[in-house]
């Protein structure tokens, strides 16, 4: 016979799991698309002054801390 309590352990570690790749796909996805946000900007930059430039450094270099902040705290939440 099975044992209930072993088999509702894996189903929900099963759940956990599910819901683990839907967050992966969505971080995904971000990715891809800041991926190609930069793609983008790189055409678009030569056609752009200093400042403006500076300003999209700096607003990038920000995104990244906060994405990097974000990857931290799932990954410690993930655990």
């Amino acid at each position: 016979m099975f044992n209930k309590k072993k088999n509702a352990h894996y189903i929900i570690r099963l759940k956990f799991i599910y819901k683990e790749c839907v967050v992966m796909r969505f971080l995904r996805g971000i990715t891809a698309g800041a991926v190609i946000g930069a793609v983008a900007g790189m055409l678009i930059m030569p056609q752009l002054s200093w400042n403006t430039r500076r300003k999209f450094g700096r607003s990038g270099r920000m995104i990244r801390n906060t994405a990097e902040d974000l990857m931290g705290s799932m990954r410690s939440w993930s655990k």
